[in-house]
């Protein structure tokens, strides 16, 4: 008999502990917001584009990692970092951890990016052009940095899903026009003069980071010859 009554009270205890799981499985996240929250109001697309630069100017990219890579080229900088002697000795390795760090940075920066530019567009929000003007800005500068670096990359413009992790890199005429495409788009959005958000970039720095694009392009190979391929730019949109 005692037997039994220990048997249907462990059923009950069972009963309770599966049920208690069921509820805790089922409750919505109360530590964290949704996208959906986050990108609701102005504060809230603020705060994503602030993740933006937090990405961009973070460790991982212009934080440390860029400078360690590419400063010693100009004679003036010598890290200390054994991990950088190869960068030191101007022959760097694909070993090398901060390069490694760097293009994991640099498409964190991208990702985020995409993130604001996904759930921005169309939401009809006051700070709807100058958020999506610095998420293409930025998204932008960063392919500008990769297609310098690396030349031909992915190209990702929405974003990162664990379906599309590994994608085909694209050519490197593909990915300029792309730079062009967002630098033209951020022009366009950016606050003009009289409109200035402090410490953020007006449509006049997109288009003189165009203008640099193109004189990059120019000054590859014998200069004399004209790149096809790749989205002209008028002179009225430069002015």
């Amino acid at each position: 008999m005692k037997n039994k009554i220990k048997f249907i009270g462990l059923i009950f205890a069972l009963s309770a502990v599966f049920i208690s799981c069921e509820d805790v499985l089922t409750d919505e996240p109360q530590n964290q917001f949704t996208e959906l929250q986050v990108f609701s109001s102005v504060e809230g697309v603020e705060t994503a584009v602030n993740g933006i630069y937090s990405q961009f100017q973070g460790y991982d990219y212009y934080g440390a990692r860029m400078r360690l890579l590419l400063w010693p080229h100009s004679g003036k900088y010598h890290s200390k970092q054994g991990a950088n002697d190869d960068a030191n000795r101007l022959n760097m390795l694909n070993t090398n951890i901060n390069l490694d760090k760097l293009w994991r940075g640099m498409w964190q920066t991208i990702n985020q990016a995409n993130i604001v530019i996904k759930n921005t567009e169309g939401s009809g929000l006051d700070n709807e052009a100058s958020s999506l003007g610095q998420a293409y800005f930025l998204r932008a500068h960063t392919y500008f940095d990769l297609a310098r670096l690396f030349e031909e990359v992915p190209i990702r413009i929405a974003p990162t899903t664990k379906d599309d992790i590994h994608i085909a890199k694209s050519t490197k005429e593909e990915v300029y026009n792309q730079v062009i495409a967002d630098f033209k788009k951020a022009a366009d959005l950016l606050p003009d003069r009289g409109e200035y958000i402090d410490g953020r970039p007006l449509k006049y720095a997109a288009n003189a980071y165009l203008a640099k694009v193109y004189i990059y392009l120019a000054g590859q190979n014998d200069a004399t010859i004209q790149h096809s391929g790749f989205n002209p730019i008028t002179e009225d949109e430069i002015t």
